[in-house]
């Protein structure tokens, strides 16, 4: 709890926050979905189950990295990008305990994710 009162109280987060909150939000919609914008990239309805394992951030980055790439591949790329490889594969990333959602999409853009 500390470590994240630490995170939260940060000058750092501050910041980010008040970025957020600079944001002019004139220029957003009222609604949006994904879905309807991209229906060619079926990653983006897809919605994962992670089970009872704590791989949040490499469900959350792989997915995000599939989607991406089907976007701008303008669904040429269509497979799913695998939560699996980051577990397994990335050493830094985390584990079934957790893990960092930036260094999973690091570890996409310099070693690649299997499907």
């Amino acid at each position: 709890m500390v470590e994240l009162e630490k995170f939260f109280n940060s000058d750092a987060m501050k910041q980010h926050l008040q970025e957020i909150a600079d944001f002019p939000d004139s220029s957003l919609p009222t609604n949006f979905d994904a879905r309807l914008k991209w229906p060619h990239c079926p990653s983006i309805a897809r919605i994962p189950n992670q089970g009872g394992c704590g791989s949040c951030y490499a469900v959350a980055a792989a997915g995000v990295a599939s989607d991406r790439a089907c976007i701008q591949s303008n669904g040429t790329f269509r497979a799913s990008l695998s939560d699996e490889d980051v577990l397994g594969c990335c050493e830094v990333c985390g584990n079934c305990y957790g893990g960092d959602p930036l260094k999973a999409m690091v570890y996409w853009v310099n070693q690649g994710m299997v499907t």
